[in-house]
């Protein structure tokens, strides 16, 4: 075996350099077709949502409880764009006692830590222990009269006021 010739073939790089060529398009078809990232970020917005509910409903159920009432939530935009530095007035959601006919006082549940304050009836102030997400201006925050928190970003929503 003197003459033997170790190497490999033409006709091997060849076929090896068209299947690597074909798995290269499929892997880029796919990821047009399905861009990892924009899926993360849809999860991601879900997640925040369903949290944010949780929180919310939670907060309510601390107010109710303490006022041995049910309480009516005021339908409004909640965390409006922007990074907040501060808890801005708009990270709060209104409510009154009672229903709306027969409304008592009013209090609202704010998306933020501190300490809850029931010491006057006509202006009750309740605290998630939990700031709302912000995304750099792309999100909104909007709350129903059923109490679903819904958010809103670059025009789709999540959560369960989500329509």
């Amino acid at each position: 075996m003197k003459n033997s010739k170790k190497g490999i073939s033409l006709i091997v790089l060849v076929i090896t350099i068209i299947v690597v060529i074909i798995l290269a398009a499929a892997v880029i078809i796919s990821l047009q077709n399905n861009n990892p990232m924009s899926e993360a970020n849809k999860a991601r917005y879900s997640s925040d949502a369903a949290n944010m509910q949780a929180v919310l409903v939670n907060a309510i159920g601390k107010a109710m409880a303490f006022n041995e009432e049910v309480i009516t939530i005021h339908e409004s935009s909640v965390g409006e764009n922007g990074v907040a530095k501060e808890i801005p007035a708009s990270d709060q959601v209104s409510f009154t006692l009672g229903s709306s006919a027969t409304a008592t006082s009013v209090g609202v549940i704010k998306f933020a830590k501190g300490e809850n304050s029931t010491t006057t009836p006509t202006a009750q102030i309740w605290y998630t222990g939990k700031a709302l997400p912000k995304y750099g201006g792309k999100g909104t925050w909007y709350i129903d009269g059923a109490a679903n928190l819904k958010l809103t970003v670059s025009g789709t929503s999540y959560g369960p006021g989500a329509e």
